[in-house]
């Protein structure tokens, strides 16, 4: 089952706020809270597939690159193939620049 949302308000939004909003709904747009309204626009998908992130964290944990292969049982070619991915995607050169990054975003 999925639920569909149509409108999210902060409690403490003013009555007129709310009423406005219920008709806003009602006439089948959506209705935001504006505090919430910079906090969607800066959240990004996380472009990282499962495999990025397991090797993002074994390169967090130190790991070289051989290390990582043996301990997840991948050949060091598929390694290097899987970190290099994920550097392509969040732009960066270093694998360590890619675990703060990603860190950050909240993606691992």
């Amino acid at each position: 089952m999925v639920a569909k949302v149509d409108g999210y308000l902060l409690k403490d939004e003013p009555i007129a706020t709310l009423i406005e909003a219920i008709k806003t709904i009602h006439s089948g747009k959506q209705a935001i809270s504006a505090d919430l309204q910079p906090l969607l626009f800066s959240l990004e998908a996380n472009p990282l597939n499962d495999r990025e992130i397991m090797l993002l964290h074994a390169v967090k944990e130190g790991l070289s690159t051989e290390d990582i292969a043996q301990a997840k049982h991948l050949s060091e070619g598929t390694v290097r193939n899987y970190l290099s991915s994920a550097l392509q995607k969040l732009h960066v050169t270093h694998r360590h620049e890619a675990v703060r990054l990603a860190e950050e975003k909240g993606w691992m």
